[in-house]
């Protein structure tokens, strides 16, 4: 499920926001969490924290809100 994959990756993703100042602002969970995906999760966490750790290096010295917003929204046939 969508909360099993961000159980995952959450406190990765926290700690290397935190090396650099940032919060991470995930929504809180919800009935999206319970959304069955077939996916490689090692794959998704990867992808995540790359996005993560971009907007830590790129992002960071510039932005004046200290935080990385994560939004999800699933519909039948696609995950954003």
């Amino acid at each position: 499920t969508l909360g099993d994959l961000r159980r995952r990756i959450e406190p990765r993703l926290r700690q290397r926001a935190a090396m650099v100042d940032l919060a991470i602002d995930w929504p809180a969970t919800g009935a999206w969490d319970e959304v069955s995906i077939e996916l490689d999760p090692l794959a998704a966490e990867q992808i995540l924290f790359n996005l993560v750790d971009n907007a830590c290096k790129y992002a960071a010295p510039d932005c004046r809100e200290r935080r990385i917003e994560i939004r999800v929204s699933a519909t039948e046939k696609e995950l954003e």
